[in-house]
C-alpha cells in the first residue's frame, strides 16, 4: 500500500477540509483576499495556519460577521 499523494483529500486532516481560503472568505465578506489578510493581522478575524497556507474556519468568519465591530474594523484598515 502506498502513502496518499498530496492531492488526495484523505491525506489532509479533517479540519483542513472545513476551512476557507482567503479568497473564499473574501468573497463571502465582499472584500479582497488582501483585506482578509489585513483583518487577520489586525486581530479582527481569526486565521489558522495549515502548513504555509492561512485558512479561515467558517465559525470564525461567522463570529466576525456577528461582531458589532465589523464596520469599524474595515474602516481602520484603509
Amino acid at each position: 500500500m502506498t502513502a496518499p499523494g498530496p492531492r488526495d483529500w484523505k491525506a489532509f486532516p479533517l479540519s483542513y477540509k472545513r476551512t476557507l481560503t482567503l479568497e473564499d472568505a473574501g468573497k463571502q465578506l465582499e472584500v479582497s483576499a488582501k483585506t482578509v489578510r489585513r483583518l487577520i493581522a489586525a486581530g479582527h478575524l481569526r486565521g489558522t495556519y495549515i502548513g504555509r497556507q492561512v485558512r479561515v474556519r467558517p465559525e470564525d468568519l461567522d463570529a466576525y460577521l456577528d461582531s458589532a465591530s465589523r464596520p469599524q474594523s474595515l474602516r481602520s484598515l484603509r
